[in-house]
């Protein structure tokens, strides 16, 4: 007997068969992930892409609005959220307050009128990937230098101050050098 016989052909078919099935279904499930990474791969690029132009915007002056934008572009829905970034309470220790019990403009306290100097940017780009809702989110901060320029403008200067202070400054050091 040199042959098989018919069982042990029809156990090599059915392990084979069971290899094939299982070889299959690592394939379709690597594809899927692949189709999983290649959308959130462009979308990210989308995010990405649009946090760069806001942060040109904000280089060049012309800083987006506070508030809310979204628009539905092909596949995915594009959100850009611009808000208001209140620093008032990791600077209430920073500041000096006059007699009034108000402390002076500054940079890190938002203006009593106007747009806020400080905001933080998110951008959120969502889109629909079977039954499941996908979506990216990227954020950064902002500077508005043109709703920032009237607080400059009522900022102290640097390297300036009183008449009496420089006078004492200057005082002080004549009377350390006539002592020693």
């Amino acid at each position: 007997m040199t042959g098989f016989s018919l069982l042990e052909v029809l156990a090599a078919v059915a392990v084979m068969g069971i290899l094939y099935t299982i070889l299959a279904s690592l394939h379709m499930d690597g594809m899927r992930h692949e189709g999983d990474a290649d959308r959130r791969l462009r979308h990210s690029l989308v995010a990405d892409r649009t946090l760069a132009e806001l942060e040109h915007a904000f280089l060049t002056g012309s800083a987006p609005p506070v508030g809310t934008q979204e628009t539905d572009e092909g596949d995915y829905t594009l959100r850009v959220d611009v808000r208001p970034l209140d620093l008032s309470l990791f600077a209430a220790g920073l500041l000096e307050v006059d007699e009034d019990g108000e402390a002076p403009p500054a940079l890190l306290t938002a203006p009593r009128a106007g747009a806020p100097p400080l905001v933080e940017v998110e951008v959120v780009v969502t889109w629909v990937e079977g039954a499941y809702e996908r979506e990216i989110r990227r954020l950064t901060y902002g500077f508005d230098a043109t709703a920032a320029a009237p607080i400059l403008e009522t900022l102290p200067t640097a390297g300036g101050g009183s008449d009496t202070q420089a006078d004492d400054d200057g005082g002080g050091g004549d009377e350390e050098d006539r002592d020693s």
